[in-house]
């Protein structure tokens, strides 16, 4: 595909994620694949997808995705993170936010019953 976004960064892909969690929802009260479907929204508003209409509103501009050129990924990335902040930050906010879960699940003694369940 030569690019890391494909079909789950399109708006076809989040309405079916919309509708699956609606009706799971009314049949087994159950919200997390609702949430899931919220934070994939965030996820296309923050890699600003309306700059790809190709990807984001797939098939209706045909089937095929843009290609990009993943073979300097890696030092890509790390130029990024090392050199915009737009980049880091958001991604220094996220670390900063793992390790308070990840502490705070060793504290509480609930890191077997999330790692098994899910659940906290």
């Amino acid at each position: 595909f030569s690019s890391g976004r494909i079909f789950s960064h399109g708006l076809l892909f989040l309405a079916l994620m919309l509708l699956a969690g609606f009706f799971l929802y009314r049949r087994r009260r159950q919200i997390w694949l609702g949430v899931l479907a919220l934070g994939t929204l965030s996820h296309l508003g923050l890699d600003e997808m309306w700059r790809n209409p190709r990807t984001l509103f797939w098939p209706w501009y045909g089937l095929t995705f843009d290609k990009g050129d993943l073979g300097d990924w890696i030092p890509g990335m790390v130029h990024a993170l090392t050199t915009e902040p737009v980049v880091s930050v958001p991604e220094l906010i996220g670390f900063a936010i793992w390790v308070f879960f990840i502490t705070w699940l060793v504290r509480q003694r609930k890191v077997n019953n999330f790692a098994k369940y899910g659940r906290i």
